[in-house]
């Protein structure tokens, strides 16, 4: 009665579930099958507060509350499914999450945060985001913009059509494909270095203008000449990305379909309507890759304007932008005045990136008061793992509390299904846990392939295994 979850089918919307709760991950541990399925129920939990956050255009935040009585392990391999699925984009798909640590926040309280979403947006699929922001820049094209002149006879449907056909042939005609250094570039850890002395003759925390500072100064300070340094960053434009697509174009007898002048409209596009800093990374991606790309985006003299803009340029083709605070154990030996500058940049992110993004808080009850009394009317999240220790051994029994927990657990509205408890309670009390939930999760599958309820009549009882009972 085994069943994997590459036979389980698509139908599970249909029951409520984001996924079969009794099926284990196919690529977890080799470890006892209650705790498999303990580490991805709490996986489970953050991933459909994540998809509900999404869907809350407040992007209330997520408070995950780790139990003190269970060891770090459990939560680590938590997180780890977590990640894991989201990097699949299954079963919550569209989510962008950066792990920032506090401790990392000596390098800057928004700096830290900016650092690690620099780094995912630049990653796997920039050249796909690249496109869908293209888009934007085309249906509804800025006119006023010098550099749309040259753009003035070519048809713009026809470019929006070959994105929506083909996204990342369109990047890689336009600027070139999401490689990681292109050919001649500088050594990544070169430029690594390069892009830390820049960040660091900036301030750490800067005082940054408020959001609807119309000025234009913040654009201005921007500027990639501010620098001397970011000059490593820009190779030619002309030399990079076009040239490949100009000798394919000769070879055809086609037309040249002038990808130089369109670049420059979409880079200008986005420094004025989305951010300087954005519009260089996109700049350093076609003369230098993705890996330079990664570093220059770090670069920003407002950083909290640079991350909320990252996050809009990623949810063009993303549902939502998820940073997670962890390793609040620390807090207690933080200076009272900067737990406090840490909670007020706490807040202002909340606000600043409410309409792109979600922040997510790991913390244990009780080490962190100032933190969660902030954000106190959030989403809250239980890991306490306390099904697990009715489950944990081999050969363990089956427990319906811990079935009632896992099934709730995969529920998209976090609530027991109607017609779960009676699935459940068929299951026999001497039963073997593995068994057992062997025959619900062939029960689920077969409901959600022909999408009818999960029926506790069809559950094959007399296949499961029981517990030997030991003579007195």
């Amino acid at each position: 009665m085994e069943l994997t979850r590459e036979e389980e089918s698509s139908g599970l919307g249909g029951l409520g579930l984001i996924e079969n709760p009794f099926i284990p991950p196919a690529d977890g541990p080799s470890e006892p099958l209650g705790g498999l399925l303990s580490v991805q129920a709490a996986a489970f939990r953050l991933l459909t507060a994540l998809d509900a956050a999404a869907s809350d255009p407040d992007h209330k935040p997520i408070v995950v509350e780790k139990s003190p009585e269970i060891p770090s392990y459990y939560f680590i391999a938590a997180l780890a499914r977590v990640f894991s699925s989201i990097a699949q984009g299954n079963p919550v798909p569209g989510i962008l999450q950066a792990y920032v640590p506090i401790d990392m926040m000596r390098i800057g309280r928004v700096r830290a945060p900016l650092g690690i979403v620099a780094e995912r947006v630049s990653g796997p699929g920039v050249d796909l985001t690249i496109a869908a922001w293209s888009r934007v820049a085309l249906v509804d094209p800025d006119r006023s913009l010098p550099e749309f002149s040259h753009l003035e006879t070519i048809d713009l449907g026809a470019l929006v059509s070959e994105i929506d056909a083909d996204p990342a042939g369109f990047t890689a005609r336009v600027f070139g494909g999401p490689d990681a250094r292109r050919v001649g570039s500088e050594d990544t850890e070169i430029m690594m270095r390069i892009a830390t002395s820049r960040t660091s003759r900036l301030d750490t925390d800067p005082a940054e203008e408020s959001e609807d500072d119309s000025s234009g100064a913040a654009h201005e300070s921007e500027l990639p000449t501010d620098d001397p340094m970011a000059s490593a960053f820009l190779a030619p434009h002309d030399e990079v990305g076009v040239g490949d697509a100009m000798e394919a174009s000769a070879q055809t007898d086609a037309s040249p379909p002038l990808e130089k002048e369109l670049a420059e409209y979409l880079i200008a596009y986005t420094h004025v309507h989305l951010s300087p800093v954005v519009a260089r990374g996109i700049r350093v991606f076609s003369a230098q890759g993705t890996d330079a790309m990664a570093q220059e985006l770090k670069v920003s003299k407002a950083p909290s304007k640079t991350l909320a803009a990252l996050l809009r340029f990623a949810e063009t083709r993303m549902r939502l932008g998820a940073i997670l605070f962890d390793n609040f154990d620390i807090w207690p030996s933080v200076p009272d005045d900067l737990r406090l500058k840490i909670v007020a940049t706490f807040s202002q992110l909340r606000w600043s990136l409410k309409n792109v993004g979600v922040l997510v808080f790991l913390v244990t009850p009780g080490a962190a008061p100032e933190v969660e009394e902030a954000f106190s009317s959030g989403r809250h999240v239980s890991w306490d793992f306390a099904e697990l220790f009715n489950v944990a051994d081999d050969g363990a029994a089956f427990d319906p509390v811990a079935a009632t927990t896992w099934l709730r657990s995969a529920s998209r509205d976090g609530e027991l299904p109607a017609w779960g408890e009676q699935l459940i309670a068929v299951i026999p009390a001497d039963a073997v846990l593995e068994s057992a939930c062997s025959a619900l999760a062939a029960e689920i599958a077969r409901a959600a392939d022909f999408g009818t309820l999960p029926d506790p009549a069809s559950v094959r009882v007399s296949e499961i295994d029981r517990i030997e009972q030991t003579p007195a």
